[in-house]
């Protein structure tokens, strides 16, 4: 997709997420006149940081938890960047701001809040880093939109024996006399029990206040 995504502010201005580096550069430079060089400064650095860190993960898929050692071989050549990213561990995202304006800093919550789910007062630097890093790897759609991944699945289920039911909501997980979970009760009342498995994306305190 290009652009990648574009991002509308409160007056209705749109930045454009581009691939293209010299395109959001210049993007970033219109759309923030007042703190244009400070927005290209802030996104170099990041970029540059979470790039190096999406290298690493890629060479130790288990990079937050392996040893120094290894997390050191991760980076290299680049042990700059790795001591780098180490002395910006405990930092979030908005002590590195400094001298953007607010539009600006609106401009990044709305990316890290749909992104990360964070705002960056809260959002750690370094993974602030890799999600805005993301525009310059490219992003894509699904052909069709979602509901073609919706309808493949429904057709997936089918052919394998099960069945899709619709206009279904579902009102808790349903228990044996043990307290075993054997399916699911819809809002409804009706209690399906499930043959082989139950899948969930109810959240855990969920779970356990049903």
């Amino acid at each position: 997709m290009e652009p990648a995504y574009l991002v509308r502010l409160p007056n209705q201005t749109d930045v454009l997420i581009s691939s293209e580096s010299a395109l959001f550069y210049q993007s970033l430079r219109s759309s923030f006149p007042e703190c244009a060089e400070a927005a290209v400064a802030f996104y170099r650095d990041a970029e540059s940081l979470g790039n190096a860190l999406i290298k690493a993960v890629w060479s130790r898929s288990d990079l937050r938890t392996a040893s120094r050692f290894r997390q050191l071989r991760a980076f290299w050549p680049g042990l700059a960047k790795a001591a780098h990213v180490w002395r910006k561990l405990n930092d979030t995202t908005d002590r590195h701001l400094a001298g953007t304006s607010a539009r600006f800093r609106q401009f990044i919550d709305a990316q890290l809040q749909l992104f990360a789910q964070c705002r960056s007062a809260d959002c750690a630097y370094p993974y602030a880093c890799v999600t805005l890093s993301l525009r310059s790897h490219g992003f894509f759609a699904i052909e069709g939109g979602a509901g073609s991944l919706a309808n493949i699945l429904a057709k997936s289920i089918a052919q394998s024996g099960g069945a899709v039911r619709l206009n279904a909501p579902v009102l808790r997980l349903a228990y044996d006399a043990s307290g075993y979970p054997i399916g699911v009760t819809l809002l409804s009342g009706e209690t399906l029990r499930a043959t082989r498995a139950i899948i969930s994306n109810l959240t855990v305190w969920t779970h356990t206040g049903s």
